[in-house]
């Protein structure tokens, strides 16, 4: 203040030598007197009236500053306290979106979660883990644009707005009773999920109600493959593979988030515990779509499926054996549902094998469900009864959550199985979503994409990193119709490489292909794309009249048009009536329609370069 420029060193010298003329000890000080005496005589150089008033002023400042800082340090403190409603020391992406609120943001709560998300990368903070003390403290400071800066009358108001809350909730009692997992709560739902996988209520989880667990994260292999990772994982987590994974190692299991484990956030968990159980809180749309289905197969309404009534879900799928092989498939189900064939499949075991992704099973997409719904004319269904929910409105097909999307995403481009993604597999995801940048080009956006997850990229990215990365926006921002879109042309092309054992998903594809306006059916427009192809030259005239012919002949509607199942039919049958399309047809049809190029599915989302670009 004084205009002293030395050391510290010298300071102390200094300081030690006027401590010794004013005969006083360097821990006592100077009294006011002495400083008095000091500054009168100019032991510490001689200051006229004018530069001490500066020196005070300047001394006041910084007192003031130093007070206001203070203020705003414990302000800052006290607007976090309250806007940690679930006192875990952080602020989720609710309890942060109080302050952003008040600052300007006006934007939806997808909007929002993605912001939120963002910051926290940023900041190098795991967004299910929240924003602690030090990332708020900084963020709220920052007045540029990765801050959220907030002045203190904008820190008053959200302190204000909280207690307004806190005072429209009541009195609190004296003594708050302990506090519980609430039905919401990431624990409640974690014992709801691990119960509803045991089956038969032992109190674990064994090899085959723990690849129903896998099935629902997207993780397909054959039955073999599951038995050898469930037996590595029982060892991991020193569990004996004949008795099964119980509760505390199924809760480890979903929070643990490095590669070892499975880490699930709260939304997936739910999505899992209602496509488990669709009358466990909201039910899901999957829930609803197989409610509908198996009501509309029980024609006797004594809520089991027959074998008959079996049979003619069995159909829609593609079965197509006779009855000597459909009573072998039939006593199959019913073993793995564990009921007697005599007795029938009751909705829970119907749910169960329509779920179960294994070669044991008869795993249907929500499409798939969606248009059993149309052909077995279940729409009444839909709305009514368990799972249906009240309304009877457009039902979704959407599938259950974004993150299973990802999640099977995932496990496609998971070519060798080790439950991460490498430079390569990213890539195949990258192409098929539009990617056009050279290798080079790819490598480094590889190197991003880790980096902004904090992955290693010589091990590659696990699950919970890649949903990670599509949420984030690390490699390009995709909405969910988008991501679908992915899921399909990744199928396809899973099809494609397996050559004629993937002839019902390559029909499929056409069927959608050609399905223009997506309502379900071909009508006779978009059934002529196939037709030409297959030969048919003849006038429009013509074409009406062979169309209404393969109507008839089939079952189908004219007015409506042809569903998946009639064209499966079709396409099958050589005769004058049918429409055969041998595996190069159906390719060379999907080229033409501009899904391939050659036996390699193109992308479908134009314009996505450089994910620092999104």
């Amino acid at each position: 203040m004084g205009g002293f420029k030395g050391s510290q060193q010298q300071w102390t010298q200094d300081w030690r030598t006027l401590c010794t003329k004013l005969k006083v000890t360097v821990a006592q000080g100077l009294d006011l007197v002495r400083f008095e005496k000091v500054i009168s005589e100019g032991s510490c150089g001689t200051y006229s009236d004018q530069e001490l008033n500066a020196i005070y002023l300047k001394m006041q400042n910084e007192a003031t500053a130093q007070a206001a800082k203070a203020e705003r340090d414990e302000l800052i403190k006290v607007v976090f306290e309250a806007c940690d409603v679930d006192k875990d020391e952080a602020l989720s992406a609710k309890e942060m979106k109080r302050v952003a609120i008040h600052i300007g943001f006006g934007g939806t709560d997808e909007e929002w979660e993605q912001e939120f998300s963002d910051m926290c990368l940023d900041n190098k903070r795991d967004p299910a883990l929240g924003i602690n003390f030090e990332v708020f403290e900084k963020l709220v400071t920052d007045a540029s644009e990765s801050g959220c800066y907030c002045s203190n009358k904008d820190l008053e108001a959200v302190l204000e707005n909280s207690k307004a809350k806190e005072a429209e909730k009541g009195p609190k009692t004296i003594k708050p009773p302990p506090k519980r997992a609430g039905p919401n709560s990431r624990e409640s739902i974690t014992i709801g999920l691990f119960k509803a996988l045991d089956v038969d209520n032992d109190g674990y989880l064994n090899l085959k109600e723990m690849q129903s667990f896998a099935s629902l994260i997207g993780f397909k292999c054959d039955d073999d493959k599951w038995s050898k990772e469930f037996a590595l994982f029982c060892e991991q987590g020193e569990a004996d593979p004949a008795v099964g994974v119980n509760e505390k190692l199924f809760k480890k299991l979903v929070d643990d988030r490095s590669d070892a484990g499975c880490y699930c956030n709260d939304g997936e968990l739910k999505d899992m515990l209602k496509e488990l159980n669709p009358n466990a809180g909201e039910i899901s749309s999957r829930g609803a779509l197989i409610s509908a289905v198996f009501k509309a197969c029980d024609q006797d309404g004594d809520d089991k499926l027959s074998n008959s009534e079996m049979r003619e879900f069995a159909g829609c799928t593609g079965f197509d054996g006779d009855e000597e092989a459909w009573t072998k498939e039939y006593t199959m189900l019913c073993s793995e549902a564990k009921v007697a064939p005599d007795e029938g499949i009751d909705l829970k075991a119907f749910t169960k094998l329509v779920n179960d992704t294994s070669e044991r099973g008869i795993y249907c997409r929500d499409v798939e469900l969606a248009t059993m719904v149309r052909q077995l004319n279940a729409s009444n269904f839909l709305g009514g009864g368990e799972g249906g929910g009240e309304g009877g409105g457009k039902l979704s097909l959407t599938p259950v959550s974004r993150n299973a999307i990802i999640r099977t995403i995932f496990h496609l481009c998971d070519k060798d199985g080790n439950k991460l993604l490498n430079e390569q597999e990213m890539r195949g995801f990258a192409m098929t979503a539009g990617f056009r940048g050279s290798e080079q080009e790819w490598a480094k956006e590889y190197r991003f994409v880790c980096m902004r997850v904090r992955s290693d990229a010589a091990k590659g990215v696990n699950p919970a990193n890649f949903i990670q990365v599509i949420n984030n926006g690390s490699a390009g921002r995709y909405s969910d119709p988008e991501l679908k879109q992915i899921l399909e042309k990744l199928e396809l092309q899973k099809a494609l490489d397996s050559g004629a054992s993937g002839r019902s998903s390559i029909i499929r594809a056409v069927f959608h292909a050609c399905d223009v306006d997506s309502d379900g059916y071909l009508n006779r427009q978009e059934m002529k794309n196939i037709a030409t192809h297959v030969g048919f030259k003849g006038s429009p005239e013509e074409w009406a009249k062979e169309y209404l012919g393969m109507c008839i002949d089939h079952g189908a509607d004219p007015q409506l048009g042809i569903d998946l199942a009639v064209l499966e039919a079709l396409v099958e049958d050589s005769s004058e009536s049918g429409c055969y399309c041998s595996d190069r047809d159906l390719r060379v049809i999907l080229q033409n329609m501009g899904e391939t190029d050659g036996d390699v599915v193109k992308a479908g989302i134009e314009g996505r370069g450089s994910a620092r670009s999104e």
